[in-house]
């Protein structure tokens, strides 16, 4: 089936390309573009995990949240709260002048936990960290708990479902699919799968047009069971995997994929990652495939019929591979080429430093311990040269904070950046720091009485 978008894979190897790339280019829609440079020659982005959420596209009672960053993509200000841009249907929700918190705490009394109104809410109150109107927020809607950061691929199901509320006012979807041309710098589920989702769309859009049958009585083409293997790629992608579970036992022989976690050691999505991670093909193939797995999972088969032998050939070949790698990987840490540490030579018990290769590196790690130090010495960038690369992760928000970790780490070495339970050192070169001054600085950061963290 042929794609309706154009595609782009900008390349953070050659920035000043990539720039002229996208000034050529009339209505580029970027997705998980993390470069504010490159972001900057987008209509927009979408990019949760680093602030961007959305300049452009409708998403129900959320239109328009922006925020500024630096080069290394850190927040640094926000734009006025009189950018803000949060209406449903005409209502406009913040007031000229308010504060962040003046106007969360309005909502919440106004609209007494209204899901669309609360949400509004909790993304001004998030953005600007104050955990006291979180909290109350949370309280006031049935005891909830504040959302985590959505993955790329969840706000394209979100515009996916929203779409058909709103289709009987819309003749296609917002950014037309004749002129535009998505692009990312991170082929991955993620960003690839949000791609897949919009490619579904513009498909149902244009049979809308050659079948005349209501929106309501259409079935959509994504099935439960398409949702679920998105929810699974979001889970994975977010790393929301609950509190940390203590100390397991690493993959052996006999139980090589002990635990869901990351994409790459999630054994239902490893060999579609491994598919769509693949530099040697286009960006416009992974898309297809990625759609096709949505749609079909594993096996192909869709309405019990076997729709897509091509996605079955190239997932046959990569399931091959990553359970290679898994044996690998296995039998590297049996020999003792993986490197793992903690509780020993000055890191402390909630400290876990792995120095491997393989990509499994941060799984290994959370076996032992909710901080993890993922050294590899001879990683790649989209099929770059090989270069030594730090990833410094935790398992969930409260055992170390990273946000001040990384400006610790961009005072030494520029470049360093991420989130707040995952960053690492600069794209796509080497680092200059060693192993002792990023230990040194995580260990500085972690959270007093970390232990009690839940």
């Amino acid at each position: 089936m042929a794609l309706n978008y154009k595609y782009m894979l900008l390349n953070m190897r050659d920035k000043s390309a990539a720039l002229e790339a996208l000034k050529a280019t009339p209505e580029v829609w970027g997705i998980e573009v993390t470069d504010p440079a490159l972001a900057g020659g987008c209509k927009t982005n979408i990019d949760p995990q680093h602030g961007n959420v959305n300049c452009g596209l409708y998403f129900g009672p959320l239109h328009h949240v922006g925020v500024e960053v630096n080069e290394n993509g850190d927040p640094v200000s926000r734009m006025p709260l009189e950018r803000f841009v949060l209406s449903d249907e005409g209502r406009q929700f913040t007031h000229s002048g308010e504060t962040p918190r003046e106007a969360a705490g309005r909502l919440r009394d106004e609209y007494q936990g209204q899901a669309d109104v609360v949400t509004i809410a909790m993304l001004l109150s998030r953005d600007w960290h104050d955990p006291e109107i979180m909290s109350a927020i949370a309280k006031q809607w049935e005891q909830k708990p504040v959302p985590r950061t959505p993955a790329a691929i969840e706000y394209a199901l979100h515009y996916y479902d929203y779409f058909y509320t709103q289709a009987p006012q819309f003749k296609a979807p917002y950014f037309n699919s004749e002129t535009s041309t998505l692009a990312t710098i991170r082929p991955d589920l993620d960003s690839v799968g949000a791609m897949a989702i919009f490619e579904i769309l513009a498909t149902e859009c244009k049979q809308a047009l050659e079948i005349p049958v209501a929106w309501a009585d259409r079935a959509k083409t994504l099935t439960p069971a398409a949702r679920q293997r998105i929810a699974s790629i979001a889970k994975a992608d977010t790393f929301a995997q609950g509190p940390w579970p203590g100390s397991r036992s690493l993959p052996t022989e006999g139980n090589p994929w002990p635990t869901d976690g990351a994409v790459e050691d999630t054994s239902e999505l490893a060999a579609i990652a491994s598919l769509i991670a693949n530099p040697k093909r286009s960006l416009e193939q992974r898309v297809e495939f990625m759609r096709d797995w949505i749609l079909a999972g594993e096996s192909g088969f869709s309405g019990g019929e076997m729709m897509y032998p091509d996605l079955v050939g190239a997932l046959s070949a990569h399931r091959q591979i990553v359970e290679h790698e898994r044996s690998e990987m296995i039998s590297a840490l049996n020999r003792g080429d993986i490197k793992i540490r903690w509780g020993c030579d000055g890191i402390p018990p909630s400290i876990c430093v792995v120095e491997s290769t393989w990509r499994s590196a941060t799984m290994l790690g959370y076996c032992m311990a909710p901080v993890v130090i993922a050294v590899n010495p001879r990683f790649s960038f989209n099929g770059g040269p090989e270069h030594l690369k730090y990833t410094v992760c935790q398992w969930q928000e409260g055992y170390v904070d990273l946000t001040h970790a990384s400006y610790e780490l961009c005072s030494l070495e520029p470049g360093w950046g991420g989130s707040k339970t995952i960053i690492g050192s600069p794209q796509g070169k080497a680092s200059l720091l060693s192993i002792e001054q990023v230990l040194a600085t995580v260990k500085e950061h972690l959270t007093p009485n970390r232990e009690e963290v839940k």
